[in-house]
């Protein structure tokens, strides 16, 4: 393992100097986590990640049970694991009250839907209430005018109803996150209307909470 670099040094040629702090605040709360956060991934795991990334080679270690997990995006703000076969981690930092907040998105994907849910934890790892900074929209806020016939509209919503998992997705760019309806095992005759009825939601993150962003 090559010793972790806390500079930004090894990606001279896309940093300025200016940014080198805000470009190693990701790496350096990555390295730092505390192991309860991710329980199978070593802090030796997230150190050879991050130097094998910043090497330009593909980040992927084993885990403590012999599984491999790939580091596939860091920058200055954002990183994404693939954690198994079939979930990932999103990490992004947001600027919050003159400090900086972590959001963490874990998403299970199987062969019907995806699944994620969110979290929120200060600097020092502390979990937070997720309610102090994101609110879950209510199915309603997916649908938008559509061409179908309002009772077949109607009976599509009323099935998400019952079961509507989300995927979430964080921007390695923007401090964004974008919510995706799943249909999962909808009925053949419903998920067409479905489809073409809903649309993902952007929340943007305005300093204390994400809201709902219309582009």
């Amino acid at each position: 393992m090559l010793l972790w670099r806390a500079t930004a040094g090894a990606q001279e040629d896309t940093t300025t100097a200016g940014d080198t702090a805000r470009v190693a605040a990701m790496r350096e709360v990555f390295a730092e986590m505390p192991q309860r956060i991710m329980p199978l991934m070593t802090r030796n795991n997230r150190l050879d990640c991050i130097d094998m990334i910043e090497g330009r080679v593909e980040a992927k270690v084993r885990n403590s049970v012999d599984q491999y997990v790939t580091l596939e995006v860091l920058n200055a703000d954002y990183l994404r694991l693939q954690t198994s076969s079939s979930s990932t981690t999103e990490m992004k930092l947001l600027p919050y009250k003159g400090t900086q907040l972590i959001a963490m998105v874990q998403t299970v994907h199987t062969d019907h839907f995806d699944d994620s849910v969110i979290a929120f934890y200060d600097m020092q790892w502390q979990q937070q209430d997720v309610s102090l900074f994101y609110t879950e929209p209510q199915t309603d806020a997916y649908f938008h005018e559509s061409h179908h016939a309002a009772d077949s509209v109607s009976m599509a919503r009323r099935a998400i109803a019952d079961f509507h998992p989300t995927r979430m997705d964080l921007s390695a760019e923007e401090c964004t996150l974008t919510i995706t309806l799943q249909l999962g095992d909808m009925e053949t005759t419903l998920r067409p209307v479905a489809e073409d009825s809903t649309q993902p939601m952007t929340m943007k993150w305005d300093s204390l909470h994400f809201t709902p962003f219309f582009r």
